[in-house]
């Protein structure tokens, strides 16, 4: 049977490559014919992003030494 594994392995860590060479090397094993769908997320664009602290709070906030 043929399986699509669909993986977001492009990180800059291995432990997410592995995982998915191990699923595929295991389906191998039991007979099957699977696949990497490598899934690349498009990145919110920047309007999307929360704002800054700096804009939450534009002035700094200064610690005032107990009473």
């Amino acid at each position: 049977m043929k399986i699509g594994i669909l993986t977001f392995h492009a990180v800059p860590n291995f432990g997410a490559a592995l995982q998915a060479f191990a699923l595929q090397s295991f389906l191998q094993s039991e007979g099957h014919e699977p696949f990497i769908i490598d899934y690349r997320p498009a990145y919110p664009p920047p309007s999307a992003l929360p704002p800054p602290p700096s804009a939450l709070c534009p002035q700094p906030y200064a610690l005032r030494p107990p009473p």
